[in-house]
């Protein structure tokens, strides 16, 4: 079993087999979780000014996550792991 196998939340991409994304990657500030709550509360009309305060990051951070230009949907993990 190689190393990258072992790893709960490790992706096929393009940079290869291995790759950290998410939550573990080790520049994250915010959790998977949290991601998701930030999407759902921006649906319900909140001001991105004001979801970046209460989790205390950048507006352009919260417009980025909302925009889906990061945190992205996840690919399939190599431990066949469900969304």
């Amino acid at each position: 079993m190689r190393t990258y196998e072992k790893l709960s939340r490790t992706a096929k991409t393009k940079r290869g087999p291995g790759y950290r994304i998410g939550e573990t990657h080790h520049n994250a500030k915010l959790t998977d979780h949290e991601v998701k709550l930030i999407r759902a509360i921006r649906k319900n009309g909140v001001k991105i000014v004001d979801i970046a305060k209460r989790f205390k990051c950048t507006p352009s951070h919260i417009s980025s996550i909302t925009n889906n230009k990061i945190r992205k949907v996840r690919l399939k993990f190599l431990n066949n792991e469900k969304e």
